[in-house]
């Protein structure tokens, strides 16, 4: 994503380098800007608690699915909630659910003060009408908040297709479990946070900045093909791209829809994303 950065960097006159450092900069190799980034990472990985619990009978109407990685039609995407809770999972507190595309990856949260049927409900709604495409399918974990009649009649009278993973197997929603960490936790951390002006304000940021600049500078790889050598697994992996990329070169995503992304694009600095965001996570 480099190059693409500097362009729109030089574009809105964030970056101002000479030529010999651009040149540096599209030439440098990812283990080097790790190796050259370590001692800026001081983030530490903390265990959390789990928050779900199981859903009722209704699973046996569910079917299963395991083999989501591979799903390339626009609007089939896995379903999830974060809990901020912090060291207590009393009372009620704010939660956020995301929902990650697995065609394009384009990934949408929604905070909601607990995790009840309707709350749930509502916010899979709010995320249904921020999405680019129309939403066809859902695939959430085995937890009540997902696993209950409302959701289930809400899919069935809107044909949306409703699937789940198996019981204790993260592997399979393995998008969206990437998403709770990367879009969530790395954002909002591990702090409980309990009050409703601060679910507002979560909201305020995951609506505007947040969506943008996930979406349109964030690049992630996706599984492609998986064999086994021997004792080994050998994994491979397509060209990082954005969501926003994925779904410019998807062919079923309209060329009327492409044209209205391109014209948001155009007037995105990422830049400027950023120190908006730092300033409204500050007020959170």
């Amino acid at each position: 994503m480099l190059p693409e950065y500097i362009a729109v960097l030089e574009k809105f006159k964030e970056l101002i380098a000479p030529v010999s450092v651009k040149e540096k900069l599209l030439l440098i190799k990812s283990a080097t800007i790790d190796r050259r980034l370590v001692k800026f990472r001081t983030f530490r990985h903390k265990k959390v608690f789990s928050t779900t619990k199981p859903g009722t009978l209704l699973k046996k109407n569910i079917p299963i699915k395991t083999s989501s990685w591979n799903e390339t039609r626009l609007g089939y995407g896995e379903l999830d909630t974060v809990a901020h809770c912090g060291g207590s999972a009393a009372g009620e507190f704010i939660f956020s659910l995301t929902y990650t595309d697995i065609a394009s990856q384009w990934t949408i949260s929604e905070a909601v003060v607990g995790k009840s049927q309707k709350r749930i409900q509502d916010g899979l709604d709010n995320i249904e009408r921020r999405l680019p495409f129309p939403l066809r399918g859902i695939d959430p974990d085995n937890g009540s908040e997902f696993i209950n009649w409302q959701l289930y009649n809400h899919c069935l009278a809107n044909n949306i297709e409703f699937t789940r993973g198996r019981p204790y197997a993260k592997n399979d929603n393995a998008h969206i479990e990437q998403k709770n960490y990367t879009h969530v936790r790395k954002l909002i951390g591990y702090r409980r946070l309990d009050k409703d002006h601060q679910m507002k304000k979560i909201n305020d940021l995951y609506w505007n900045e947040w969506d943008f600049y996930k979406n349109f500078f964030l690049p992630n790889k996706k599984l492609i093909e998986k064999r086994r050598v021997g004792a080994k697994i050998v994994k491979k992996y397509d060209k990082p791209k954005t969501p926003y990329q994925r779904l410019l070169e998807h062919k079923d995503f309209p060329e009327s829809e492409k044209e209205k992304l391109k014209a948001v694009y155009a007037k995105l600095n990422p830049a400027e994303l950023k120190r908006s965001i730092d300033k409204k996570l500050s007020k959170i």
